[in-house]
């Protein structure tokens, strides 16, 4: 079967504020990093017997979303983000993914809490204001994959 390559254009990002299962769109993101990205940390297994050295899987360490986004100061999903960063959930907040797969769905759920907040930049006088946000995610990942 051939492999196709998806547009990220479409893509999106949700949050689900009060962590039950209602996802609102966080608008005007214009770049998204690391999705389902991450490491394995690896535990040495070599012997003194060995010639090699060997190695066995431990526990995934899920990697850090980072966000970048036109900032709105009067949006409401954005302003609670940006309150996260000083008052975040003990839980954290379940946030979704969709990707631009045509008919079918391609999504992962994940939780995770705001880590940083950089911004709001307002650069040049023809610039946007902008902002980026990482998003540290705890436990696994729930991906629906497109069939």
């Amino acid at each position: 079967m051939a492999t196709q390559a998806w547009p990220a254009q479409g893509t999106t990002l949700s949050i689900d504020e009060a962590n039950n299962n209602t996802f609102t769109l966080i608008n005007e993101i214009t770049s998204l990093t690391d999705i389902g990205g991450g490491t394995v940390t690896q535990a040495k297994t070599t012997s003194l017997a060995n010639t090699v050295h060997t190695w066995r899987p431990t526990i995934p360490d899920n990697a850090e979303v980072v966000a970048s986004m036109w900032f709105d100061p009067t949006d409401a999903v954005h302003k609670f983000l940006r309150n996260l960063k000083d008052t975040p959930l003990q839980v954290g907040n379940q946030f979704k993914a969709i990707f631009n797969t045509g008919n079918t769905v391609s999504n992962v759920v994940f939780v995770a809490s705001v880590s940083s907040l950089s911004g709001m930049d307002a650069g040049d006088v023809e610039d946007n204001v902008t902002a980026e946000f990482s998003l540290k995610i705890t436990g696994a990942p729930t991906w629906t994959a497109a069939s």
